[in-house]
């Protein structure tokens, strides 16, 4: 199978499983079941239609040894078949694995619907009862092998990204490689694959958000927009970073497909959230407030494209856009708090904990920094990004940056939203809380990272005239000739 050919089917398999995720929340809050086919019908729709959109691939511009090549399909190829043994020889493991995720999982499996005691009745003690349900439901489809499946998408997803970016067939390997072999993601603790956890899924659905910013790809920001607010809870919070970015550096198609797909999901997500916490009916209010205020955020896109804003007057509107985004949060405390929710309650409920937080900050930033430069954890891959972000962007005339400003934006956002967590959050021992989340939050955006390394990475390697014994090591041939 060709690499255009194989981008297709990831890219189509990723639609279809976002429309799955929208057609199959919306059954439960209506109150219907969920057929074990739909999944299969929704993925092989999304199969059939990959092609559409998907624009060319740059021009490939240097080749990768065949033993790189052959490294990048069976190594990744062995370790998704030792995943798909643990995943299907062990139930999940550790905490969230079984009584977040399994526990509905299996709820699910034998009665795809809300109309069954653990979800309909609150005297049923359970663990995050409005955690959102796309996992449980791919397992009550597929069994445990979607976990092993969800790995070689993402790993596909990376290496296929990178390529139709640079056209750089080597580094395109070493980026699959890097997430493939990636030791927090394939190892046996909680948010590794077959652990039972969602940090997989939710790598995955970032990634496709990046890899869409990277190429320009209207369809599959669509479909990452609408399937992060199904996959976990801070899905909801990434999904208007997303828009965020988008409306402020990407073109309007690209803000046109991110504010549609978020305001889909979230009119389906979040009164079927409140449901599942018991938190009583949603205010006729909530569904047209997310509608207008995706209408309004595309609106005033709409307005200022192809304007260029003076500095003074970029200034003002960006910190006109946090202050009212401050007030909303300020101004919605009660309906935070009242919400019984995980996001809006527990950490969006009282923002005054932040304040009291903040004698901790050397804690939280000296913990995250040694988490994600463990090489035990991440390998090499915070290392590369950080060296990347010191690094000058090499001259090459008047060509793009590598990274688009879009994805530079989302990428300080997400790790930004990482931190903010820790002051945040209702747990007051802020050393559990690091310990126990900090390695899994940097986890979620390992796919993005890998990315934003092949692509970055791409103009200095073609810039440096690399040595040739290097290049070899590299894996890299010259220039195909014409």
């Amino acid at each position: 199978m060709s690499s255009e050919r194989a981008f297709w089917l990831v890219r189509g398999v990723l639609f279809g499983t976002a429309l799955f995720a929208v057609l199959a929340h919306a059954l439960l809050a209506q109150g219907g079941s969920v057929p074990p086919w739909l999944l299969a019908i929704c993925v092989a729709a999304g199969v059939a239609c990959g092609r559409l959109g998907a624009g060319t691939a740059a021009p490939t511009v240097a080749m990768a040894r065949p033993w790189l090549v052959a490294a990048t399909l069976v190594l990744p190829a062995a370790i998704a078949l030792l995943l798909a043994y643990g995943a299907l020889a062990t139930p999940d493991r550790a905490w969230d694995g079984v009584v977040a995720w399994g526990i509905k999982a299996q709820a699910l499996t034998a009665a795809p619907t809300l109309q069954q005691p653990l979800f309909a009745d609150p005297a049923v003690f359970h663990h995050s009862p409005d955690y959102p349900l796309m996992q449980p439901l791919c397992v009550a489809a597929l069994g445990r092998a979607v976990f092993p499946l969800q790995y070689v998408l993402l790993v596909a997803l990376v290496g296929l990204g990178a390529l139709r970016r640079t056209g750089d067939r080597a580094l395109a390997c070493w980026a699959a490689l890097g997430i493939a072999l990636l030791p927090e993601l394939i190892g046996v603790g909680g948010g590794g694959v077959d652990s039972g956890y969602a940090e997989t899924l939710h790598a995955l659905a970032l990634a496709a958000a990046a890899a869409a910013l990277l190429l320009g790809d209207a369809v599959l920001l669509l479909a990452a927009a609408l399937l992060l607010p199904f996959v976990k809870p801070e899905g909801t919070v990434h999904a208007l970073l997303l828009v965020a970015a988008v409306s402020a550096f990407a073109p309007l198609r690209m803000c046109a497909a991110a504010v549609a797909g978020a305001a889909l999901s979230l009119s389906i997500w979040l009164p079927l959230q409140l449901q599942l916490a018991h938190a009583g009916p949603p205010g006729p209010w909530l569904v047209p407030g997310v509608v207008v205020a995706a209408a309004v955020v595309f609106a005033a896109r709409a307005l200022l494209r192809g304007r260029r804003l003076r500095p003074g007057a970029l200034v003002f509107a960006t910190g006109g856009a946090v202050a009212a985004g401050v007030a909303v949060l300020l101004l919605a405390q009660p309906l935070f708090a009242g919400s019984r929710t995980v996001l809006f309650a527990h950490y969006l409920g009282d923002l005054e904990r932040a304040v009291h937080k903040l004698p901790a900050s050397a804690t939280i930033a000296t913990h995250l920094l040694a988490t994600a430069l463990s090489p035990r954890r991440f390998g090499a891959l915070f290392v590369l990004l950080a060296l990347l972000a010191c690094a000058r962007r090499p001259r090459n005339g008047a060509a793009p940056a590598p990274v688009p400003h879009s994805l530079a934006a989302f990428v300080v956002l997400l790790l930004l939203a990482i931190v903010a967590a820790f002051y945040l959050s209702p747990e007051a021992d802020v050393v559990h809380h690091l310990r126990s989340s900090a390695d899994r939050l940097l986890l979620q955006t390992a796919g993005v990272g890998w990315l934003v390394v092949g692509v970055g990475l791409a103009p200095r390697v073609h810039a440096a005239a690399l040595p040739r014994w290097l290049a070899a090591g590299l894996g890299r041939t010259a220039r195909p000739q014409a």
